[in-house]
């Protein structure tokens, strides 16, 4: 196996392993926003009321 070979199976194999990073990430992060909501359901209403503040601020 040539080093041309070698390095694209290197970056097929980063690249797989970014993909993978990349979804657990994503339900490591679904996972902690469904417990913060569940466990803080009484102080929901205050959190989306400052996301929207928030929002509207960047996009003003």
């Amino acid at each position: 196996m040539g080093s041309k070979a070698i390095k694209q199976e290197l970056n097929k194999s980063n690249s797989q392993k970014m993909a993978l990073h990349q979804k657990l990430y994503l339900i490591f992060s679904e996972h902690t926003l469904f417990t913060l909501v569940r466990e803080n359901q009484h102080v929901l209403h205050i959190f989306v009321q400052e996301t929207v503040l928030l929002v509207k601020y960047m996009l003003w």
